[in-house]
């Protein structure tokens, strides 16, 4: 049997016992790695497919994108639950702009997933954010991207105008606007 050599790991050590060529021990190392990243992937503790609704208009393919795109369609997948997790996004952001400590408690890599997790987890019952909000925020947290929270919510905004077909737009004039033309 031919053998390349490459550097010894544990997992070589493992494999070397099962009387394979190093070429094939390698290509079974590589083999039971993905298998066990599918694997660790799969059996999140959060998940968004199980609630597969649909995905919104115009899809954005940036990392916040992709979490705003698994919010939609888990919050289409209910009657009125978008517009639902639309105001829970919009109360969370307001609760974010209000308490800097909140602030930085969710936007620091220094403070542990973990205590993110109770802080939600406190925040939810005082603003009470249906389950689809909170285990968004949650997965957020464990996925360690909680600095990304108001990106997301800006994108998943973006998705909720198109569904609802609103139109953001700037009024500039040369007068002061009355107040029933504002």
């Amino acid at each position: 049997h031919p053998v390349i050599s490459w550097p010894r790991s544990s997992t070589q050590a493992v494999l070397q016992g099962s009387g394979q060529c190093g070429f094939a021990r390698k290509h079974s190392m590589i083999s039971a790695l993905r298998t066990g990243l599918r694997t660790q992937r799969a059996v999140s503790a959060r998940h968004f497919a199980a609630a597969a609704g649909r995905k919104p208009k115009a899809v954005d393919g940036t990392l916040e994108g992709r979490y705003a795109t698994a919010l939609f369609s888990a919050a289409t997948s209910g009657k009125d639950n978008l517009k639902a997790v639309y105001g829970d996004l919009q109360n969370f952001r307001t609760a974010m702009q209000d308490s800097k400590e909140f602030r930085l408690a969710m936007e620091s890599p220094g403070v542990d997933y973990k205590i993110k997790i109770q802080v939600i987890d406190d925040v939810t019952k005082k603003i009470g954010l249906s389950p689809e909000s909170q285990n968004f925020f949650k997965i957020l947290c464990e996925n360690k991207r909680s600095f990304m929270i108001e990106k997301c919510i800006d994108v998943f905004e973006s998705y909720y105008r198109d569904e609802m077909g609103q139109i953001v737009c700037r009024v500039t004039s040369a007068a002061e606007l009355a107040g029933p033309q504002k």
